[in-house]
């Protein structure tokens, strides 16, 4: 307006300014209008490449530790299992046919043994346990001899307490799974209700 009265007072009629002015603030419109939408549309895109690189890495960890899950209770499962079996079949009276079979057993749960070592971290002290009592188990199985040894070996204590570690292990990595599912969810627009 203050420009309008300088035109005005100089002597510029004011229907010549009445339409410069005008003029001029639609070509100054045109001109940073694109560049005030392509600054947003790039500030925009950025925020949502880094959500979206977010979301993939969360699901991405969260996928990982879903499988490092399935497979610790699987091997666990199957240790015990296969433990049990070749404590059994000790603690019987073994015919020749059944020597080839507890051997290959006995090749599983040392095979069994050492995948369960390898997928535990050793820094933590309840996989520090967990490795500790699958030795134990697997020390208190080879020791049976003899029907007698089977019950007296310990493998049924150290069998719950195996399973109990395992299930605290697995409890804390599956909060750990949703906590970072949660990361994905803080980033998505929640409903309002």
């Amino acid at each position: 307006m203050s420009a309008l009265l300088q035109y005005v007072q100089v002597g510029v009629p004011e229907a010549v300014a009445a339409t410069w002015i005008p003029a001029v603030t639609a070509l100054v419109a045109v001109i940073v209008g694109p560049i005030v939408t392509l600054y947003v549309a790039r500030h925009q895109n950025s925020t949502a490449l880094a959500v979206a690189r977010q979301q993939i890495h969360a699901e991405l960890v969260s996928a990982s530790r879903q499988q490092w899950i399935n497979a610790l209770r699987d091997a666990v499962a199957e240790f015990l299992a296969t433990a049990l079996m070749v404590g059994v079949r000790r603690a019987e009276t073994l015919q020749d046919e059944a020597v080839g079979e507890q051997s290959q057993r006995l090749a599983r749960v040392a095979l069994l043994r050492t995948k369960i070592n390898l997928l535990v971290n050793p820094n933590e002290a309840d996989h520090q346990r967990l490795t500790a009592l699958i030795e134990t188990a697997t020390k208190a199985v080879l020791s049976i001899k003899a029907a007698d040894d089977a019950t007296a070996s310990g493998f049924g204590d150290t069998q719950r307490q195996i399973i109990q570690v395992t299930q605290q292990v697995l409890k804390r990595e599956w909060e750990r799974v949703k906590s970072e599912g949660g990361v994905v969810a803080v980033a998505r627009p929640q409903p309002r209700g």
